[in-house]
């Protein structure tokens, strides 16, 4: 592939076949270990797993001896293959503007007046 200066495509080729390989290492390794949650092998695991399975037993290490299956857990979820798409300027900055505003829209009166002094500088 030929470049004219702009490496954002390629970039994007590469990053995606990454993902892609380490998606399909840890999807495999889902569908070959122990469902056993309890299992040393299964918490050996548990890193490597990451992209396609994820499971959180809860702050407290102690806390795996109390489930018995993955449906008992606080949360538990399987992902898809991930990939990595290009957006453009505006898409970036109506997102941003999205999430600032989600950001003030759950502060209480009283921290945004304490972020506008922070961000307003010396009065």
């Amino acid at each position: 592939m030929c470049c004219d200066g702009n490496y954002a495509v390629p970039s994007i080729y590469y990053l995606n076949a990454q993902l892609k390989a380490l998606w399909s290492n840890a999807n495999e390794c889902v569908n070959s270990t122990t469902a056993d949650i309890k299992s040393s092998d299964y918490d050996k695991t548990k890193y490597f797993r990451a992209l396609a399975q994820f499971h959180y037993f809860g702050q407290d290490k102690k806390a795996r001896k109390r489930f018995n299956t993955v449906e008992e857990l606080p949360f538990a979820a399987c992902f898809d293959e991930p990939s990595v798409r290009l957006i453009g300027v505006r898409k970036l900055i109506s997102l941003i503007l999205a999430c600032r505003s989600l950001l003030f829209a759950s502060m209480k009166p009283s921290s945004l007046c304490e972020l506008r002094r922070v961000t307003s500088g010396p009065s």
